[in-house]
């Protein structure tokens, strides 16, 4: 009975076998979904067609650009394409941030399965919708994981060049870098940020996408963001979470959950979140993945519990966030011990392996 425990990672080979299936089998659903509302992809596929200009396009150019030669396909051929490309980014999302249930933390299985339904109804909604959401938590991934400064501020910038809110990553990522590598992450960062607006602007692709979104009101259909519920004071606020999570990574730099602040912060700074935008709470899986996760296991747990409330109240997303980054942040602050992968043998150290 407790056999498939024994093997965390079969078990967890059967899960990501799971949502491989899910994607498969909503295929047909969700192409003829994202026709019928008419958001996210289909308005990626016009923008591509019309160098970035198109009514709710709320991105830089360089996503349009690169979607240029889908745009040249019929529309129909174009966004199947677009659905396997995005499957297969979020099946590798989920393959390095879902946990595996171990044997011996029977009390944590509770919470790893609420972790895993918040994701799965998360999935479903972004492929449905042919966003790009799960793009850019691969090349957040990417970053967090790699051991190279040039890798990391690559993939900061081109996950900064497709949906603006990833530059929250860039102070994090100095400060957990200070005094090691930091000169070429900003470096390599700032490097992908000029080819990246370079390449669009000279193929005569318009920047109208950054106009539209410093337009865009506080409140939109199905919007989670704290302006929703806060208003102007959501500014502030914003402001005060940004300020205080600097101060408490500066102190514990060279921790690597210092990359999960930001991972929250996108959930909750932005005046405009959708519930799709939840999907990056994925990398949170990570802390479940330790010998001993202790009280870091409450932060993914926050997470999925506020996602799934939204079903019930839309305003338990933004609660359920900044509950996470709270116990994030009190964690680093008070020096709780470091999580260590569980397949690691050696001694713990001061900046493990994600």
């Amino acid at each position: 009975m407790n056999r498939p425990f024994r093997r965390p990672r079969l078990f967890k080979l059967a899960i990501w076998l799971l949502f491989l299936a899910c994607l498969v089998g909503i295929f047909p659903h969700s192409i003829e979904r994202q026709e019928t509302l008419g958001v996210d992809y289909p308005i990626f596929y016009k923008a591509a067609r019309s160098h970035g200009e198109a009514d709710g396009y709320i991105y830089p150019p360089t996503l349009a650009w690169l979607l240029s030669p889908l745009s040249s396909l019929p529309y129909h051929l174009a966004s199947e394409i677009w659905y396997v490309i995005q499957g297969l980014v979020i099946l590798g999302v989920l393959w390095i941030c879902l946990p595996a249930f171990h044997p011996g933390r029977k009390a944590m299985w509770l919470v790893e399965a609420l972790f895993i339904i918040a994701v799965a109804r998360l999935l479903i909604l972004n492929a449905e919708l042919g966003q790009v959401n799960g793009l850019v938590c691969l090349l957040i991934c990417f970053a967090m994981i790699s051991s190279s400064a040039s890798v990391a501020g690559a993939s900061l910038g081109t996950a900064t060049l497709i949906k603006v809110s990833p530059i929250l990553f860039l102070p994090f990522g100095l400060i957990d870098n200070m005094g090691k590598r930091w000169k070429g992450l900003l470096l390599f960062y700032c490097g992908t940020l000029a080819l990246g607006f370079g390449l669009p602007l000279i193929s005569g692709f318009s920047l109208s996408g950054l106009t539209n979104l410093a337009q865009l009101s506080g409140r939109a259909s199905d919007n989670l963001g704290l302006f929703e519920y806060a208003g102007n004071y959501s500014y502030l606020i914003s402001a005060l979470l940004l300020l205080g999570s600097l101060v408490i990574a500066a102190k514990a730099k060279g921790r690597w959950e210092i990359w999960l602040i930001p991972v929250l912060l996108m959930m909750i700074i932005p005046p405009v979140v959708r519930k799709a935008h939840l999907i990056y709470g994925v990398v949170l899986g990570r802390l479940l993945e330790r010998s001993a996760p202790g009280r870091w296991a409450w932060i993914p747990a926050a997470w999925a519990s506020g996602t799934l409330g939204t079903m019930l109240w839309a305003p338990s997303a933004i609660i359920g966030n900044i509950l996470a980054l709270s116990i994030l942040l009190y964690n680093l602050a008070n020096r709780h011990g470091r999580t260590v992968p569980i397949s690691t043998q050696s001694p713990v150290t001061s900046h493990p392996p994600l």
